[in-house]
């Protein structure tokens, strides 16, 4: 089985994902900028997010530019929004929905 990896861009559309659950899953902020001091902030169905503390299964790589999922679950379900805080203010979004090995859909 091969890992899964999503990229997020500003001027792409927005991107359905269905994915068994217990996938390997990378979900990376595609936007780039010349400013260094570029700021990558994460938002799950509108609210600011952050990888659970007590999953160590999901967290963040690259100085924020990646979420990892080890072992995706129904409970990851929704949409990820990157916010770059630069001077363009960009941002890109993707829905996750998972299936269950049945094929029915967890959402």
């Amino acid at each position: 089985m091969y890992p899964v990896l999503i990229v997020l861009n500003s001027d792409s559309p927005i991107e359905e994902v269905q994915l068994n659950s217990g996938r390997y899953l990378e979900i990376e902020c595609g936007i780039k900028s010349p400013d260094p001091n570029m700021e990558i902030k994460w938002t799950k169905n509108g609210v600011p997010w952050t990888p659970p503390q007590d999953n160590p299964k999901i967290y963040f790589a690259e100085n924020k530019r990646k979420i990892v999922f080890e072992s995706i679950k129904e409970e990851d379900n929704g949409n990820y929004m990157c916010v770059a805080n630069n001077l363009y203010k960009s941002s890109a979004t993707t829905d996750l929905f998972l299936q269950s090995p049945g094929n029915s859909l967890l959402n």
